[in-house]
């Protein structure tokens, strides 16, 4: 059983890669964007909205949860047809019921590191932000310093990460 998870843990790695590959790079954006206005061009003709078929079809490539499962499916067939035996994709069991626990296990394993990684990328994104907020502070209180109005000290607001950051900026004139 635990080997079973352990190939399913690493099989998850290259189906959390298509599917970010697929769903968030620019290598993909003019197939979801033509998906998406070929699914406008099919409208239902009572209510004027898309038609469910294609406009499920046009954006299943922009939901990494949606995608995920026709991309873990394709590479639960493709590690069969590699030649892993099925009993290591049963999970221990021997009925088929074991290749359809593994293969939502491997999707849910494969979202979970599409999850970790949105989430990395957030944070990275965070902390750019603070730190431009940071060196664009410290370029004003400069340029406040050359034309000699009053000084914002260097130290007074440096942002850290976390829920909620609160500063206020300390405006002296050398007297204080």
């Amino acid at each position: 059983m635990m080997e079973s998870l352990g190939f399913l843990a690493v099989l998850a790695i290259p189906v959390a890669l298509c599917t970010w590959t697929i769903t968030q790079t620019e290598i993909f954006r003019r197939v979801r964007e033509g998906m998406q206005n070929w699914a406008k061009r099919y409208p239902d003709p009572k209510t004027g909205s898309p038609l469910a078929g294609p406009a499920l079809l046009a954006y299943l490539p922009t939901c990494y949860y949606c995608t995920s499962h026709y991309v873990g499916e394709a590479f639960m067939v493709l590690a069969w047809l590699g030649g892993s035996p099925l009993s290591l994709l049963k999970l221990g069991y021997t009925s088929l019921w074991g290749l359809v626990i593994a293969s939502f296990t491997l999707i849910a394993i494969a979202n979970l590191y599409l999850t970790g990684f949105n989430l990395f990328r957030v944070v990275l994104r965070n902390v750019q932000a603070l730190a431009d907020f940071n060196e664009a502070r410290r370029d004003v209180a400069r340029a406040l310093n050359k034309i000699g109005e009053p000084i914002i000290e260097d130290n007074d607001v440096i942002l850290q990460p976390g829920p909620v950051n609160r500063h206020r900026l300390r405006v002296f004139n050398g007297s204080n």
